[in-house]
C-alpha cells in the first residue's frame, strides 16, 4: 500500500484529475493545505485522510468512488461532493458544506463526535445512508434525504431557522433534534422520534410523525421558552409526551400518551386516548375525548368544537359560539341543557339527565346554552349573540335606519361588496327582564372610541357582537372600559335586529365595520323569530363550525393586543384601590390570578409580572372568569394568565411578584402558589 503525504501547500488546478487509486493512501497532516479546484477522485479500496485543510473550492468536484475519506481537520465544500454507493466519508472534527456547495451522499456519512455545518444542498439518495453519531449536525441549508437519516442518542440536529429536511426516506431521531426551519416528511417518509429523544424548536412540520419520546414546542433561549412548534399537516402519533405546539390546516394528533399546552386551530384536531390538559381549541379546530382518554383544563374558543365520545372532561372553559358534541347522546326534540353546580348538563324531556361536562370555575351564570342535531344524530351544544333599533347601516343609496331594512336589500359589506340581505334576526326584551341579565344589555360605544371618527355617532349593539378593529374582530362584552365603552343603560324595552348575508362579513354601522349573523349550531335558535327563517329556508341547515370573516381573539395576549389601541385613546385614568389576587401558576409557564381598579371597575388593569425583582412582561386583566362575576366583582372581565418566558419550578414561586405598572402595587397571593396541569 503506497501512501502520499502532503506537507505542505497542494492545489489541484482546474481541469486537473487527483486520482487515490486502489490500495493507495492520501494522508494531508495537521498543518498542511489541500485545495482542489478540479477533480478529486477517491476510487474503490483507496482512502485519503485529511488532518490539515481540505477544500474543495466552487466548481470542483470530490468523487468519493467506492472509497473512504477520513477527515479530523475541516473539511470545506465549496463545489460538488460525491461520495458514492459503497464509498465512506467519516468526519471527525469540521465538515462544512457552504452556500454554493451540494453534498451527496449515497454511500455511508458518519459524524463521529465532529461538527458538520450544512448552509448548502445536502443530497441523501436512495441507499444513502447519513449518522449523526454524538455529534452535532447544523442545518440552515436544504437537506433531501431519501435514505437513512440517524441522529443518535448524544448527538444533536439543529435544523436552524431558514433550514428545510425533506425526507423522503427514513429519518430516526434518538438525540436532540431541535428544528426551528421547516421540516418536511412526505407521504412515502417515515420519521421516528425514539424513546428518550427530544424534537424541539418553534418550527414548522409537515406529514407523519411517530413520537414515543418527547416533542417540546417552542424555542429555548437559555430557560426562556418562546413560540411553538406548528404541526401543519399529516398525522402525530404520540405514545410519549408532547409540549406546547400547534395543529393547523390538515394536522391530526392521535394521542396515547400526554399532551398539554396544545394550540389547536382551523383544519387542525386531536384524538385524544391518553392524557391531554391546557389546550385551546379555536374556531375550525376539534378535540375528541375518545374511550379511555381524559381532557382537563381545555379551553373551546367560539367556532371551536369539543366531542365527547367515551372519554371524560373536566374543568372546561366554554367561550361564547363553543360548541361541544355528546357523541353518545342521541339527539331527540325536547332536549334540553342547563349549568348546574359547575356542570353542563344535558335533560331529555322528562327532565332526566343524559349527559354532563365539568366546567372550570363553576357556574357560567352569563351565558346561554341551546342543543340540537349534530347532523349525525347526536346532541350538540352551543353557546350562544346585534344591533339596536334606529341603528344606521350603509348602503348604496345612503344609511337608513336597520329597522326599515328587509329581506332583499343590499347593503355595503367590508369583504363582499354590495351583498343582498337574506334574512334578519330579532330579539325582544323588557327593560325590566335585563336588569342583571350581562348576556343581553346594550353595549354603549360612544363616538370616536374605536378610532378617528369611529364611530361616526354613538353605537349600540348587544354584548355578543364583534366590531371590526384593525382587521381584528373584537366583542362588544370585551370592550367595555366603562369610560368610552360602557354597558349598563337598559330602556324600558330593547329590540335587537341582525342582518344574515348568508355568509359572514362586516357592514358600516354608524359608520364603524361590525359584523352580521354567522351561523352555527344553534345560534340562530337565539333569535325570537327563528321560525321564520326555518320556514322560508326549510332545506337550509346551520353548518358545524363557525366560519368568520376575521380572526376574533377573545381572551389572552391576543385579545389585550386588540384592546390596547383602543385603550389608548382613553389614556390611563387615575388609579384607585386596587383589589384581586394571584391564584397559581399552571403548566410550569402560566400565572394566573384576577384584578380591578374599584375607581375605575370595568377599565382593565395593566400589571407587570416580576422574578426576584426581573420583570418577566406585562399582562392586561382582561379576560373573562364566571367566578368573579357570581361573586359581584364587577362583569366579571377581570381575568388574566401570563405566559412567562421562563419555565417558573416550585421553588421560584416564592420569588414571584405581580404588580399594577401605572404604581407598582403589589397584588396578594391565594395561600401557596401550587403547581397544576389545568390551564
Amino acid at each position: 500500500m503506497a501512501t502520499f503525504t502532503n506537507t505542505g501547500s497542494l492545489t489541484n488546478s482546474q481541469g486537473a484529475t487527483l486520482s487515490v487509486v486502489a490500495g493507495d493512501r492520501f494522508y494531508n497532516p495537521f498543518g498542511a493545505s489541500l485545495l482542489n479546484d478540479g477533480l478529486l477522485d477517491v476510487v474503490s479500496g483507496a482512502t485519503l485522510s485529511n488532518r490539515g485543510s481540505l477544500t474543495n473550492a466552487a466548481g470542483a468536484s470530490l468523487s468519493i468512488a467506492g472509497g473512504a475519506v477520513s477527515n479530523v481537520g475541516p473539511l470545506h465544500n465549496y463545489g460538488s461532493l460525491i461520495n458514492q454507493s459503497g464509498g465512506t466519508l467519516k468526519n471527525f472534527n469540521l465538515l462544512v458544506n457552504d452556500a454554493s456547495g451540494t453534498l451527496t451522499n449515497q454511500g455511508i456519512l458518519s459524524n463521529y463526535y465532529g461538527l458538520f455545518i450544512n448552509s448548502g444542498v445536502l443530497n441523501n439518495e436512495a441507499g444513502g445512508t447519513l449518522m449523526n453519531q454524538g455529534g452535532t449536525f447544523a442545518n440552515s441549508g436544504t437537506l433531501n434525504n431519501g435514505g437513512v437519516l440517524t441522529n443518535s442518542a448524544g448527538a444533536t440536529l439543529n435544523n436552524g431557522a431558514y433550514g428545510t429536511l425533506n425526507n423522503s426516506g427514513t429519518l430516526n431521531n434518538a438525540g436532540h433534534l431541535n428544528n426551528s426551519g421547516t421540516l418536511n416528511n412526505d407521504n412515502s417518509g417515515l420519521f421516528n422520534n425514539y424513546s428518550g429523544a427530544i424534537l424541539s424548536g418553534s418550527g414548522s412540520v409537515l406529514g407523519d410523525v411517530l413520537n414515543s419520546g418527547l416533542i417540546q414546542g417552542g424555542e429555548l433561549w437559555g430557560n426562556s421558552l418562546h413560540g411553538t412548534m406548528t404541526f401543519a399537516s399529516g398525522t402525530l402519533s404520540n405514545s410519549g409526551s408532547v409540549y406546547n405546539v400547534s395543529l393547523s390546516s390538515q394536522a391530526l394528533m392521535i394521542d396515547v400518551g400526554t399532551a398539554s399546552g396544545t394550540l389547536i386551530g382551523n383544519g387542525g384536531a386531536e384524538i385524544v386516548y391518553g392524557a391531554a390538559s391546557a389546550e385551546t381549541v379555536s374556531s375550525g379546530g376539534t378535540v375528541t375525548a375518545a374511550v379511555g382518554g381524559s381532557i382537563t383544563g381545555d379551553t373551546v374558543l367560539s367556532g371551536g368544537q369539543i366531542i365527547i365520545s367515551g372519554g371524560t372532561v373536566t374543568d372546561l372553559t366554554l367561550n361564547q359560539g363553543a360548541l361541544v358534541d355528546f357523541a353518545n347522546v342521541n339527539y331527540v326534540a325536547g332536549e334540553t341543557v342547563t349549568v348546574n353546580g359547575g356542570q353542563l348538563e344535558v335533560f331529555d324531556s322528562n327532565g332526566n339527565v343524559l349527559a354532563s361536562v365539568g366546567l372550570y370555575g363553576g357556574t357560567y351564570s352569563g351565558a346561554s346554552y341551546t342543543v340540537a342535531d349534530d347532523g349525525a344524530g347526536h346532541a350538540l351544544v352551543s353557546v350562544a349573540i346585534c344591533y339596536l333599533e334606529g341603528t344606521q347601516i350603509l348602503t348604496p343609496t345612503g344609511e337608513v335606519t336597520v329597522e326599515t331594512l328587509k329581506a332583499g336589500d343590499t347593503v355595503v359589506t367590508r369583504f363582499g361588496g354590495l351583498q343582498k340581505i337574506r334574512w334578519i334576526g330579532r330579539q325582544s326584551f323588557s327593560g325590566e327582564s335585563l336588569k342583571g341579565d350581562w348576556k343581553n344589555v346594550p353595549v354603549h360605544i360612544r363616538a370616536g372610541a374605536l378610532g378617528d371618527n369611529v364611530p361616526l355617532r354613538d353605537l349600540y349593539v348587544s354584548p355578543g357582537h364583534s366590531m371590526l378593529v384593525d382587521g381584528t374582530l373584537l366583542l362588544a362584552k370585551n370592550l367595555v372600559n366603562g369610560i368610552t365603552i360602557t354597558q349598563g343603560w337598559t330602556p324600558e324595552q330593547v329590540e335587537y335586529y341582525q342582518l344574515d348575508l348568508g355568509a359572514h362579513d362586516c357592514v358600516l354601522a354608524e359608520g364603524a365595520w361590525s359584523e352580521t349573523f354567522a351561523d352555527a349550531g344553534g345560534l340562530r335558535e337565539e333569535f325570537h323569530n327563528a321560525a321564520d327563517f326555518t320556514a322560508r329556508y326549510p332545506n337550509v341547515r346551520a353548518p358545524d363550525t363557525i366560519a368568520l370573516c376575521a380572526p376574533r381573539p377573545e381572551q389572552g395576549e391576543a385579545l389585550a393586543k386588540g384592546l390596547h389601541p383602543i385603550l389608548a385613546r382613553v389614556g390611563h385614568p387615575n388609579a384607585g384601590q386596587l383589589r384581586g389576587q394571584v391564584d397559581r401558576v399552571t403548566g410550569s409557564f402560566k400565572v394566573q390570578g384576577w384584578a380591578q381598579d374599584l375607581s375605575n371597575p370595568d377599565f382593565p388593569v395593566t400589571l407587570e409580572v416580576l422574578h426576584e425583582g426581573v420583570v418577566l412582561g406585562e399582562v392586561l386583566a382582561c379576560d373573562y372568569w364566571p367566578d368573579l362575576q357570581k361573586a359581584g366583582i364587577g362583569r366579571g372581565y377581570h381575568a388574566f394568565t401570563f405566559v412567562s418566558p421562563i419555565r417558573l419550578t416550585q421553588a421560584m414561586h416564592a420569588g414571584l411578584t405581580v404588580r399594577r405598572q401605572v404604581d407598582r402595587e403589589v397584588l396578594g397571593v391565594s395561600g401557596s402558589l401550587t403547581e397544576t396541569q389545568a390551564a
